[in-house]
């Protein structure tokens, strides 16, 4: 880049925090040829805003420092509220090239306290950002440069800076790859190849550095953290320089990018290159933080207590199965005798809801032993449910077919919106004491036996249609509760443990396996429920054009109508009327022709008279003749 372009704005407090930075400062701004700005912001204190003409001579220092060093500088002042909202109107403004930004670590804290205003910021990256942490002083001399390299752009972008460091101090840079612990020799080989075309590309080792300044270090470790950990903790380096890696969306949502967590841990100062996110990502984590914010967290001798709780309830044990049993033949004989009442009694009987919920709660921890047992819990009682209805169905005669029933067989995205919000309220009422007893209203408000004895129901008959819409709503439900209850217990704190990598894995893939099992039956109901409206539409349409039309004519009312889909594309009509006179054939053609023209569509009209004689008991009663003799 030319001069004209290169700009690199520093956000600074005070003239200590200067000197802290200058010996990353000078050299990368010497090296560049770019114009440093130092960025002063005035916040108000007890109300009132601090003077500004108090900073404006160290600034001036600082500025004068910098330009003998033969780096071209200037400052501004900034005055507002927010400090993320300064520095964005500065950027804006000015359009550096890079933004640097640092806090001091205090004595005896693991993480860098970052101030809660610049939070945002971070979320948010304006532009390409520097972040340094750690402790410092003005005799500090970066000169052995670690550099962890997992390819991508920022990573590239660390090269660059780490290389104009290690040159500018005469100092050496190695490049860090780790690798799996089962990692073979020809991973190892191929990492290596990786690297050496990066320097190659960016023509390290070339002019800037000599060869011998340059090194790569390839390691084993059980994470990518505990591996630059292991290498930034061994005190052969001097400072830690590394980008953000190209990690999972759901990974970085949850635990942030792996700068972040190594800074938290590293015994030597660490230098942060981001660039901006894609607006998903920054989205998705705004909305994140702004719910756990809002969510109340669990210490973890809750946490502990409820997922003891949780496993305890996914067990198949025999009171598991006896309660399971019993309420599939209370839901079945509740549907076969059309009663709600005894429906729902099953619904407060079932314990299919703690299999479901733990089924979330293991892929959040994580914890493929949960995962196991509840896979496990909830296949045998969806079997034994069906098994039961079945046999119920089979030794009951006569048509089974009830309203109740084929309440559960149409599902549509109410019914999924029903079972998301019914999993977040179990979820939530298992891990806060306070609101347990919502239990029962929660397993009434998400039917899980009453579809599956609806199954074992229509299947007894061989209703294959029936069972496939039961079968649907079940799902439907299964799905839901899982993933808003997993979504739950993310809010509330529960977490796979970030050094053992198979959890994390688990926990990324689990999320994506539930997520697209969630956009697949969203679309498919979505599908459904478009069908609903339109026919709920197309009938609405009917009875107004059928009552428009009985309005002409004399004598007849109507009692009965339906619509039906023909073969041949026509809607079906049955009318059935009330008349005090005979209608023709004519008024019934007229009739149907009138419907064709209303609904624009062709209309086969199956028009069914009652004659009816309609009394006036307020007229003069007729004198009944007197019999003859």
């Amino acid at each position: 880049m030319t001069s004209d372009s290169e700009l690199i704005m520093v956000p600074v407090t005070s003239r200590r925090q200067i000197t802290r930075l200058s010996p990353l400062l000078i050299p990368l701004a010497q090296r560049r040829q770019a114009t440093l700005v130092l960025l002063h912001m005035l916040q108000p204190h007890f109300g009132r805003l601090a003077d500004a003409s108090v900073a404006e001579s160290w600034l001036q220092e600082a500025v004068q420092d910098m330009q003998a060093q033969g780096v071209a500088a200037q400052w501004q002042q900034k005055k507002g509220y927010n400090l993320a909202g300064m520095i964005r109107e500065a950027v804006a403004e000015l359009h550096p090239t890079l933004l640097v930004l640092s806090w001091q670590r205090k004595a005896g804290e693991e993480a860098n306290g970052v101030p809660y205003d610049l939070q945002d910021l971070l979320l948010d990256v304006p532009c390409p950002l520097l972040i340094w942490r750690g402790n410092t002083s003005t005799s500090f001399r970066p000169r052995r440069i670690l550099l962890p390299s997992a390819g991508g752009p920022n990573a590239a972008w660390a090269l660059n800076l780490g290389r104009d460091l290690a040159a500018a101090y005469d100092g050496q840079l190695t490049l860090l790859s780790v690798q799996p612990q089962k990692a073979d020799e020809s991973r190892f080989r191929e990492a290596d190849q990786r690297i050496r075309e990066l320097l190659a590309a960016k023509q390290v080792g070339t002019d800037e550095l000599a060869a011998e300044q340059i090194h790569i270090s390839l390691q084993r470790a059980s994470s990518p953290v505990q591996g630059i950990l292991d290498a930034a903790n061994s005190g052969d380096y001097d400072l830690l320089m590394i980008g953000a890696t190209q990690e999972g969306v759901l990974s970085r949502l949850l635990f942030g990018e792996i700068p972040d967590r190594v800074a938290r841990q590293s015994d030597i100062p660490v230098v942060i290159i981001k660039r901006p996110l894609p607006r998903r990502i920054t989205w998705a984590r705004r909305t994140f933080m702004a719910l756990q914010n809002a969510t109340p967290t669990l210490s973890e001798a809750e946490k502990i207590q409820a997922y003891r709780a949780v496993r305890r309830d996914t067990r198949t044990d025999a009171d598991f199965l006896t309660m399971v049993s019993l309420a599939t033949l209370i839901a079945t004989l509740g549907l076969l005798l059309n009663s709600p009442a005894v429906v729902i009694g099953a619904m407060l009987v079932a314990p299919l809801m703690s299999a479901i919920v733990a089924l979330g709660l293991a892929v959040v921890q994580g914890d493929s032993k949960l995962l196991r047992l509840a896979l496990g819990s909830a296949a045998r009682g969806i079997a034994l449910s069906v098994g039961v209805a079945l046999v119920v169905g089979l030794l009951t005669p006569g048509d089974h077919q009830t309203a109740e029933m084929a309440a559960r067989t149409s599902p549509t995205l109410l019914d999924l919106a029903v079972a998301l919000a019914s999993g977040a309220a179990g979820a939530y009422a298992l891990c806060r004491k306070d609101v347990a007893t919502s239990l029962p209203g929660v397993a009434i408000a998400v039917a899980l036996v009453p579809p599956l004895a609806t199954v074992g129901l229509a299947l007894s008959q061989g209703d294959w249609t029936m069972a496939g819409g039961a079968g649907l709503l079940f799902l439907t439900n299964l799905v839901a509760i899982a993933t808003a209850g997993g979504v739950v217990f993310l809010l509330l704190g529960f977490q796979p443990e970030g050094k053992r990598p198979a959890r994390l894995r688990l926990f990324t893939r689990g999320w994506w396996v539930m997520l697209l099992l969630l956009a697949l039956i969203a679309s498919l109901l979505g599908g459904m429920t478009w069908h609903t409206a339109q026919v709920a539409a197309r009938s609405r349409a009917l009875q107004a054009a059928v009552r428009h039309e009985m309005a002409a004519m004399p004598g007849v009312e109507l009692r009965r109508l339906s619509g039906a889909e023909g073969d041949g594309g026509e809607l079906q009509v049955m009318i059935e009327v009330g008349s005090t006179r005979t209608l023709s054939s004519t008024e019934a053609r007229a009739l149907q022709d009138a419907l064709t023209s209303a609904l624009a569509r062709p209309v086969a009209l199956v028009l069914q008279v009652i004659p009816t004689t309609r009394l006036d008991a307020r007229s003069t009663p007729t004198p009944t003749p007197a019999p003859p003799g």
